[in-house]
């Protein structure tokens, strides 16, 4: 009971004035924190591991923020660039007073709690976080987005927006034979491809397979999160009597996409529109799709939309059904010929070259930029296009995260840091 009282108060008035100083009072320290910490978080959080969880979180936040002092020296710049809105903190902490310019990378919806994977953290601490992001992209000088849709979302704080897509570089990808050959498929099999991270929604389009004709086989080339999901996969094409007409590809390293993509004969996009965060989305698998010369077919989310439309590229869903896939799957086989052309026209103008004069305007003459974020960097590759674009123009670019080695970028004008420990 006392448990559905304070849960009660705290959403009634937590965005209150007298409500957001309570919360404040959690990190001034001594007995604010202690009363927090022990009396209020436990009921207000869902489980004891949901706790324990929120605490090492913020923890590690905390930790990393100190760490990314020891670098100060070596990381300051003229620009800072935080991949993230949870990077904006240690771009503040370099930069203090110092009248660099501070630009913030946002890759997805800033609250955590509009994306498709739960967050573990407590409903207070996201509330709280996401007050402290919000807080901090009003700071900053200007706001990079991968979406239009996106891009909306993020004018309300004030700070002038400009998208930036993920288009892939230019380049030529010939038509290959890679999946046939693999899997012993003759030239009669249409493949249609499903190149992710997937995450639901995939029972609906085996079903849909089901009621294609037996010459339609389907390939994943990607991850399935969580891990369990891919047995839940295998059981609904076992259980529609599908099993050997779907095949399932490993992820393959980014030089090689775009070849062994090439031989599907379609590409299609399996994301729930009702989340928002996949509402607003522009995924790379877009633009993989469209150089590979692949028609493509998805739900309606807008963006992914407008791109389809305009340049005829495939067929967008009404829906994510059964029927909404076998009559989009159907619709984009049947024309492949037409949007694989189209595909490849456009192809040669969503290039990043075609990006690259809008991003320099914004980094304006700055000589050092510094790119952060609590990730590995060096296997981001928005992140490795925009540091090679800077370095072109003869600006030193430092990345700053969790790396590992970066094996692609032998370029003496970009540095890769590690996060102390």
């Amino acid at each position: 009971m006392l448990k559905r009282i304070i849960k009660f108060y705290y959403s009634r008035y937590k965005n209150t004035k007298v409500g957001s100083w309570l919360i404040s009072l959690r990190h001034r320290g001594g007995i604010f924190t202690a009363i927090w910490e022990r009396l209020i978080i436990p009921f207000l959080t869902d489980s004891e591991q949901q706790y324990k969880k929120t605490g090492r979180t913020l923890q590690l936040f905390a930790m990393s923020c100190e760490r990314s002092i020891k670098l100060k020296d070596a990381l300051e710049a003229d620009v800072y660039i935080a991949h993230t809105i949870q990077s904006i903190v240690f771009a503040k902490y370099i930069k203090k007073d110092s009248d660099s310019r501070l630009i913030c990378d946002v890759v997805e919806h800033p609250r955590l709690d509009a994306r498709l994977i739960k967050s573990p953290l407590a409903s207070i601490d996201i509330d709280l976080l996401h007050d402290i992001f919000e807080s901090n992209l009003r700071k900053c000088n200007h706001i990079l987005t991968v979406s239009s849709s996106l891009s909306e979302h993020l004018k309300k704080y004030g700070v002038p927006v400009s998208v930036l897509e993920n288009y892939r570089y230019k380049e030529q990808v010939p038509r290959s034979n890679y999946l046939r050959q693999k899997y012993n498929l003759s030239n009669d099999v249409s493949l249609v491809l499903c190149m992710s991270t997937i995450t639901q929604g995939f029972e609906e389009v085996i079903r849909a397979l089901n009621r294609l004709p037996t010459s339609v086989h389907l390939i994943t080339l990607g991850k399935f999160v969580p891990k369990e999901y891919l047995a839940i996969v295998k059981k609904a094409a076992k259980d529609c009597g599908v099993s050997d007409r779907i095949h399932f590809l490993d992820p393959v390293p980014y030089n090689e996409l775009t070849t062994v993509a090439s031989s599907a004969d379609i590409g299609i996009i399996v994301r729930d529109p009702k989340i928002l965060n996949n509402y607003i989305s522009l995924p790379n698998r877009v633009f993989d799709y469209i150089c590979s010369g692949l028609p493509i077919c998805s739900p309606y989310m807008p963006d992914i939309a407008k791109i389809i439309n305009q340049y005829r590229l495939g067929t967008v869903l009404e829906g994510i059904t059964e029927d909404d896939w076998v009559n989009g799957i159907s619709n984009t086989l049947a024309n492949k010929e037409e949007y694989s052309q189209n595909a490849k026209n456009a192809a040669n103008e969503l290039t990043w070259e075609s990006k690259e004069p809008m991003l320099m305007d914004i980094i304006g003459d700055a000589k050092t930029v510094t790119i952060f974020a609590l990730k590995d960097l060096a296997k981001n590759n928005r992140t490795k296009r925009i540091a090679r674009t800077l370095s072109k123009n003869g600006i030193s670019v430092k990345i700053c995260g969790n790396n590992t080695e970066c094996d692609d970028i032998n370029d003496p004008n970009i540095t890769f840091y590690q996060f102390p420990s």
